[in-house]
């Protein structure tokens, strides 16, 4: 019996490690105007994406003046997934406009300049988003981008 007991303390053991040992979740960096942050996902889910966790964090925060570019750095886990970058920014006028980059297919990219339309134009948000899934319902004109990973970075004037 104190044999069996001490199998099963050993294998408890050993099944804790393992878990102790999972892989982080890969980080991006976001980089303008001299100043850069990293940051792990706010949300993330399964490969199905049929079911999606927010993490604990929040978006990060960098200073981003209007009309300067925001550089963005994936690693090798993003990049070798499809992924995309999603953003807001107020126009000249303040109204908030919301666009996106290209698609980046898999293997294809590693780092990518985000500049807005004009120069006068203030990033609010900006999100890298590592898509999962592509549906496409009969009445859409273009494809629905389902995101398993966010990172969301908060842009300061």
């Amino acid at each position: 019996m104190r044999r069996i007991a001490l199998m099963l303390l050993g294998l408890v053991a050993i099944a804790g490690s393992v878990v102790a040992c999972s892989k982080p979740e890969p980080s991006v960096s976001f980089f303008s105007a001299g100043h850069s942050i990293n940051t792990l996902p706010i949300q993330y889910c399964n490969a199905a994406v049929t079911a999606c966790y927010t993490a604990d964090g929040q978006a990060a925060t960098l200073r981003v003046p209007a009309g300067k570019p925001l550089q963005i750095s994936v690693p090798s886990d993003v990049a070798d997934a499809v992924w995309v970058v999603v953003f807001k920014y107020k126009d000249g006028n303040g109204a908030v406009q919301q666009d996106r980059s290209p698609v980046f297919p898999s293997s294809s990219q590693f780092a990518y300049t985000l500049t807005m339309p004009t120069p006068s134009d203030q990033l609010v948000l900006a999100q890298v988003q590592e898509i999962g899934a592509v549906t496409m319902a009969p009445s859409d004109t273009a494809p629905s981008y389902q995101a398993v990973k966010v990172w969301a970075l908060s842009a300061t004037g």
